[in-house]
Order: structure tokens, then sequence, then C-alpha cells
């Protein structure tokens, strides 16, 4: 029998997933990551067994007596889920794991760019162009010539394929992704600009507002969120985020994150018909194709607000627009796909799940940008 632990993807070595009950269900969640995984009530049961026992004969036996199937179902069922695991890293060798130390915060970052958003000002140098080119068009609206002596300073670096971000010559986090080390860097950022309640999560989503109440624009990149963000300000809305929906802990408010607003090429004609005031970037080459961005016009009117649902955009040709409930175990299947970083916290983390657990979520299809800016004023309007 292999010795085997639950344990971090081998190849990141930042910090191992906390599993967390929700409805019959289990969430596995790796503090400070972009990274979620749903595990069915078998898979929490084979889990939480392995976690206690490290022994596969404990799991095969406890699957067994639990759903009432004889020893060899329970064998093969448990050596399919287990063979899953080790393929996405929720498993590991014990001798793969190394035990190093996290790195120090790298001599060599690059000159340091200067902002102030909101109150905050901040530096961020990275030896990565890679990484700054993802980030400053983003941020370009709030360049400014330097920082003062309570600036906060941010240096991100990257290591095998781990991203870290470090605030004032200390780890702040580390991620799997160049998205994840631009969401930890902008949500601290973020975070001290408009200085209040603390985050509990963001997620990868556009924040669309009528001045009272937002809904929550996910979906994966390419999925259509800026493009329904620039129609629904088109149609009077306000865009209170593009890229960043961050969630506060205490009050379930989701906070305003004025960001640059990424168009892909096809979307550019849009930007001819926003009234005055509105900027569009230079054009930046993505593996994806052409963006440009436009930049927010002032700041949010809100800095927060209470979100009526989560809804998750799927656009297609000839598709009759609708939406859809759904439960909060896809819901979170969903975010795991689209992206998210949540604070590394336990109790922030059960709070966000308590608060996506009482919290709307839906399907919107539509074809038209006008018919989705519909669909979401409707859920406004709920």
């Amino acid at each position: 029998m292999s010795s085997l632990r639950p344990a971090i993807t081998p190849a990141t070595g930042h910090g191992a997933p906390w599993v967390f009950p929700l409805q019959d269900h289990g969430v596995l969640m790796r503090p400070g990551a972009e990274w979620l995984y749903v595990l069915n009530p078998s898979a929490l049961l084979l889990w939480q067994t392995f976690a206690d026992t490290r022994s596969e004969a404990a799991c095969v036996e406890a699957l067994a007596e639990c759903y009432g199937i004889d020893e060899d179902r329970a064998r093969a069922d448990t050596a399919s889920t287990f063979a899953h695991w080790r393929g996405i890293g929720l498993l590991q060798d014990d001798a793969s794991a190394t035990g190093e130390p996290e790195p120090c915060m790298p001599e060599e970052t690059g000159p340091a760019q200067h902002y102030r958003l909101g109150d905050a000002e901040f530096s961020v140098a990275c030896a990565h162009t890679e990484f700054l080119a993802d980030l400053a068009p983003r941020i370009a609206h709030c360049r400014s010539d330097a920082s003062g002596p309570d600036a906060t300073d941010y240096v991100v670096s990257e290591s095998a394929g781990v991203w870290r971000v470090y605030r004032d010559g200390e780890l702040l986090q580390a991620g799997e992704s160049l998205f994840a080390a631009r969401t930890i860097l902008l949500a601290d950022a973020l975070h001290g600009a408009y200085a209040g309640d603390s985050w509990c999560a963001s997620l990868h989503a556009a924040v669309i507002a009528d001045g009272e109440h937002c809904v929550m624009l996910a979906g994966a990149s390419g999925a259509g969120k800026s493009t329904l963000s620039v129609a629904a300000v088109l149609d009077g809305l306000e865009c209170l985020g593009d890229d960043a929906a961050p969630m506060l802990q205490a009050s379930g408010r989701v906070a305003a994150a004025p960001l640059g607003i990424m168009l892909r090429e096809g979307s550019w004609d849009l930007f001819e018909a926003l009234p005055g005031g509105h900027s569009l970037s230079d054009i930046y080459e993505r593996d994806t194709g052409r963006v440009r961005f436009l930049t927010p016009q002032t700041q949010p009117r809100a800095r927060s607000l209470p979100p009526m649902a989560l809804l998750f955009i799927e656009r297609g040709e000839g598709a009759a627009p609708e939406r859809i409930r759904i439960g909060v175990i896809e819901a979170l299947a969903l975010l795991g796909q689209t992206g998210l970083w949540v604070c590394p916290e336990e109790n922030a983390i059960r709070a966000w799940l308590g608060w996506m657990a009482t919290l709307p979520c839906y399907r919107l299809r539509y074809d038209t940008a006008a018919e989705g800016v519909a669909l979401v004023r409707e859920t406004l309007r709920a």
C-alpha cells in the first residue's frame, strides 16, 4: 500500500488544502489560492477517512459500510478516486514532500512603478515583464510620479511555477499563476485604498450596480464579462469592477474595484457609443488576441453594495435569454473553473462559504448584449 497523504499540488509547496463541509458535500480550498475543489458525499467520506487513518484499506472499509456495497466494488471506487486525486495533485507521496522553506524576497526586482488609489499610495516592482504587462494597463489611471514615506511597497517574483507577492519586505502570499499573483496584489492594494471591513474573498467577476444593489458576472476569460459590463454602462448602470469582485467578511457586501476594463478587439466599437469622459488605452497583444483597456470615468459612487446574485454568463449565438437558478454546490464548482482568491484564514473562508450558501446563483444565457443587460436589470429588481 502506497504511503500518501492529503497534500498540496506537488509543484507549489506553499499551503495544503483545507476541507470545509457544506450541506452533504465538502469544499477543498487552498489558503490564498485561486483554487477550490468540490467533494461529493462519497469523496468527502474517503477524504476524511484517509486524513484520519492514512490507510486506503480503511477507506475501502468505510465506503463499503456506508453505502452497503461489496468490498470489490468499494476497492475499485477507492482506487479510481485516489488515482484522480493524484492526477490533479491532491495527493502526493510522502517522499515527494520537500519541506523547503519559502525563499526570501529576491534582490533583483526591477524598477518600481508608483501608484495612488483612493487614499493609498503603493509601488510595484517585478523582474518579470509578463506580469507588469498584465498589471499595468489595469491601474494605469492610478500612476503617480513617486510614492510617499507611508506608501506600501510590493515586490512580485516567480520561481519554479510559484508566484510570490511581498509587501514591505515580508511574504504576503504565494499563488499558482500570474492571475493569482495579480489578484493577491490588487486585493491587498484595494483593501488599503478603501480601508474598512476585511475581505474574505475576491471573485474573478465583473460587478454591475444600479446605485442600491449589485450583481456579479462571473465567467472564464473571454466569456464576455467586459463586453456585457460596457453594454450595461451604456444602458445607464454602473460598473464597479471588471476583473475583481471583493466580498467583505462582516457585512456580506461587495466592494468597488475601479480598475481598467479589458475589451477584446471585437468589442472596441462599444467604446464609440460611450458618453464623453471615458478613454481607451493603447493596444496590447495577448495570447488570446489584441485587447485595450477602458479607464474608469470616475471613482465609484458607492464603495460597497449588497449583492442580489451571482450570475455565470453563457453567451451563445441563437441562445434564448434565460436565468437558470443553480445551487451553491454547482456554483462553487463553476467558481473553481472561473477563478477566485480567498483570504488565507479559516474563519474568513467559513464566512465566505456561509455567505455563498445564502446568495442566489444563476446561469445567465443570452445571445445579444441587450438581452444580457435586460436579464441583469431583471435580477437587480428582484
